[in-house]
């Protein structure tokens, strides 16, 4: 007997959530200057009784949870959305939390540290003048209580460089170098430099154009 896919998760058609969220709040989710995201669709999975005492062909409730950012506040929102409705179950506002990074704000946030003059400054003492070489990569800051930080999508981008464009720049950290960039306002907080310290010099390119005239070796390929 073929496996009853009706709650898995690959399967799930997320047609309806779009629709739904906005005929609930379009105002949020519809004006461009609010910045709204939709941070990620999952399935929200039934009450455990009725996935145990399911038969085939019993009617199940599909529904998707979804975790929204309001782009104008900060806030995050926890929806679950019938898709056999086409309607919004529950809207609700979670305070103190930040969901997760989505993949526009690691690109903004390396444009951001990159314009930043004290970001710049600290790369020319480190003998960097071109910037595009430079990989700003966006690691959450966690929540440590501190009051300056209560609210605010922070995070801590951590810099590489690298020797030229096509080059492994993970091989090349700029240590001692933080920048502490909000979110939310897409701006650099501040950019802590603990000292320089040299670059590692050698390239982090280990594969064939890598070799600068050397050859991989010739022996028996293994099987």
């Amino acid at each position: 007997m073929p496996a009853d896919r009706r709650l898995d998760f690959a399967v799930i058609d997320h047609t309806p959530v779009g629709p739904a969220l906005r005929r609930r709040d379009r105002a949020r989710l519809d004006d461009p200057e609010r910045r709204s995201v939709v941070i990620f669709i999952t399935l929200h999975e039934p009450d455990k009784k009725i996935v145990l005492g399911y038969r085939p062909g019993d009617a199940v409730e599909r529904a998707a949870f979804v975790v929204l950012l309001d782009g104008a506040t900060g806030k995050t929102w926890e929806a679950v959305v019938s898709l056999s409705q086409g309607r919004v179950m529950s809207w609700e506002h979670v305070p103190g939390v930040q969901p997760a990074i989505v993949l526009d704000e690691f690109s903004e946030c390396a444009a951001a540290a990159r314009a930043d003059p004290r970001w710049q400054e600290a790369m020319r003492r480190r003998g960097v003048t071109d910037f595009s070489l430079a990989m700003v990569g966006s690691w959450s800051a966690g929540n440590f209580g501190f009051a300056a930080d209560e609210g605010r999508r922070l995070v801590r981008a951590l810099t590489w460089v690298r020797r030229h464009p096509d080059d492994n720049g993970y091989a090349r950290p700029v240590a001692n170098l933080l920048t502490v960039v909000d979110l939310h306002a897409m701006q650099v907080v501040k950019v802590e430099d603990g000292g320089v310290v040299p670059l590692p010099p050698e390239d982090g390119r280990h594969g064939e154009l890598g070799l600068r005239g050397e050859h991989p070796r010739r022996s028996a390929r293994p099987r």
